[in-house]
């Protein structure tokens, strides 16, 4: 970049550092992560500064590269072996946890069942349940990292805990019927 234009960068970068901080700090909870996240989509910006084609404001192309950045970060986090890694030690928590009324769903969800009930489920409910229920985000942050809207998240999230519901309920009488043929035998 040449003297007016790469003013103009440090003007960008000065202006909107803030809102894209705060923007990526709402979706990754740790410090450095966050920070480094910033750094690339800066870095992103200033490599196609001089391509910026002006359709939209700077704020709303940042946030775009923004966008783009963390999609591609929980891409990469939620691959299945990292899944799995996490779900054991969420596993491992709750059953440490106290039992209470209002626990009884969270602990359904992080029993034994959940591991089997999740592999019949499509990619999308899946993909809702572990974010809403396992990682604990919200409606917002879900509907970031999938890319979609708060709507459709929650569509999903209903969607997807009926379908375990009924899972768990076939597999309950399942359980039953092996149950009482083998009294009979």
């Amino acid at each position: 970049m040449k003297g007016e234009t790469e003013r103009l960068f440090r003007e960008l970068y000065n202006d909107h550092y803030g809102d894209v901080y705060r923007f990526v700090r709402q979706s990754v909870q740790h410090r450095e992560e966050v920070e480094d996240l910033v750094q690339d989509i800066f870095i992103q910006a200033y490599r196609n500064f001089e391509k910026f084609r002006g359709e939209c404001g700077y704020k709303t192309w940042l946030f775009a590269i923004a966008h783009n950045q963390l999609n591609s970060m929980w891409r990469k986090f939620f691959r299945r072996k990292r899944i799995a890694k996490q779900y054991e030690q969420d596993i491992k928590a709750e059953a440490e946890a106290s039992y209470t009324m209002e626990a009884e769903w969270e602990q359904r969800l992080l029993s034994s069942e959940l591991h089997v009930a999740l592999e019949q489920l499509s990619e999308q409910y899946r993909e809702v349940i572990v974010l809403r229920y396992l990682h604990d985000f919200s409606v917002s942050d879900a509907a970031i990292i999938m890319n979609t809207n708060d709507t459709r998240v929650r569509v999903l999230t209903h969607r997807a805990i009926i379908k375990l519901r009924d899972i768990w309920e076939r597999g309950e009488e399942l359980a039953c019927k092996i149950e009482s043929n083998y009294q009979k035998v």
